[in-house]
């Protein structure tokens, strides 16, 4: 990535430079936004915000954050956690972004966002929440919505698996990518928005592909990912299960460990609603595509995700905006749509895998125990914020 650029995200876009040594931030940034934002020369086109990322000192006009109030600005766990204490000065909004040390500043006024950071490898993360903050507000305050879905390409369409935390959307997606001829669009978040011919547009936002450690264990492409220091729990089902550590991937980097195509867009072909229920048989149901606003309703991310707060108050999204949105999209004037309910089990494989008298003998249990990631290029992800 060059160090002036247009990033393009559908028809929204920011301009982003760089100043100082940040190379590792750039190759951090393009590895984990390509292929759903495009990369352009800066210059002359409107943009939503104009960000600068610099490595090196704050400048000595910025406040001190000691008795700062502090906010989480992401509840993700693992690497991608941040808190943010913030003081606001002469219509100036300063955070700076814990733990990671890096200092950002806010001229809302002006639509610019300044982050400096002591070193590129401290960068990354406050970096890549600045730019996916921005767009995915200007999405969806011009028309689109974000839903909580992973989704495949079949034939140049889009399939989406919607559910919450729990419901399966990882597993099914790795079972699409292991056993389908079909291409990765997303693994966590999804956005709709208006197409051409009054279609809709399924777009992937890009998220680190991230996979439980049982989960990785059932996939042989995922053996060489799967943690070093979980072996242990691979004989015992149940301790398996109980791991929190998850392998997480660039988006680009899940797809090619699958040998599948990487998709940045296509239209809205199906929606797949599913749920997981150990306790029940697994059945799939064609459904009427009847009321769907109501139905996506519950699984709105965006300014819906619990995770990220709003803490750069530079375009702040209004909810009855995106309510709006999403019946301009799904509404009764929408195209139409297959809907699916989908219920499903543990598979006949994962049951058999837990008789003692088997389990030592199945073949990717084995293959994690033993397996070392492929070298492929891609950057060294950032470490876990303590």
């Amino acid at each position: 990535m060059r160090e002036h650029v247009r990033l393009t995200y559908g028809p929204h876009a920011i301009e982003l430079e760089f100043a100082g040594p940040a190379a590792e931030v750039a190759e951090f940034l393009e590895a984990y936004l390509t292929p759903f934002f495009g990369v352009e020369p800066a210059g002359g086109l409107p943009v939503a915000a104009r960000v600068r990322v610099e490595v090196g000192p704050c400048p000595s006009d910025a406040p001190g954050f000691a008795a700062a109030p502090v906010f989480p600005v992401d509840r993700s766990k693992g690497f991608l956690r941040c808190d943010g204490a913030t003081v606001e000065r002469d219509g100036i909004r300063w955070v700076e972004i814990r733990p990671h040390g890096a200092t950002v500043r806010i001229d809302r006024s002006a639509r610019e966002v300044r982050v400096w950071s002591p070193t590129a490898e401290r960068a990354r993360v406050p970096a890549l929440r600045v730019v996916e903050d921005v767009v995915l507000n200007e999405v969806q305050r011009r028309g689109g919505v974000v839903v909580h879905a992973s989704a495949v390409v079949a034939n140049g369409v889009a399939v989406l698996a919607v559910g919450n935390k729990g419901a399966g959307k990882t597993s099914l997606l790795c079972e699409a990518l292991h056993g389908f001829s079909v291409a990765k669009l997303a693994n966590d978040n999804v956005c709709l928005m208006p197409g051409p011919d009054g279609k809709v547009v399924a777009r992937g936002w890009p998220a680190f592909f991230k996979v439980s450690a049982a989960t990785a264990a059932s996939f042989p492409e995922l053996a060489g990912d799967f943690p070093v220091g979980e072996r242990a729990t691979l004989w015992d089902d149940d301790a398996l299960w109980q791991v929190y550590e998850k392998v997480a991937l660039y988006p680009g980097q899940g797809a090619q460990r699958f040998g599948a195509p990487l998709a940045a867009e296509a239209e809205l072909a199906a929606l797949v609603f599913t749920r997981f229920r150990a306790d029940a048989p697994p059945g799939l149901r064609r459904e009427e595509a009847e009321d769907l606003p109501r139905r996506l309703r519950p699984f709105l991310q965006g300014i819906g995700n619990p995770n990220h707060a709003e803490w750069l108050g530079l375009n702040p999204v209004d909810p009855a905006e995106v309510d709006a949105s999403l019946e301009a999209l799904l509404g009764v004037s929408a195209p139409p749509v297959a809907v699916y309910e989908l219920s499903w089990a543990p598979s006949l494989e994962a049951l058999l895998g837990r008789v003692p008298e088997l389990r030592p003998l199945k073949k990717t249990l084995r293959a994690c125990a033993v397996g070392v990631a492929p070298p492929d290029g891609w950057p060294p992800l950032p470490a876990a914020a303590p």
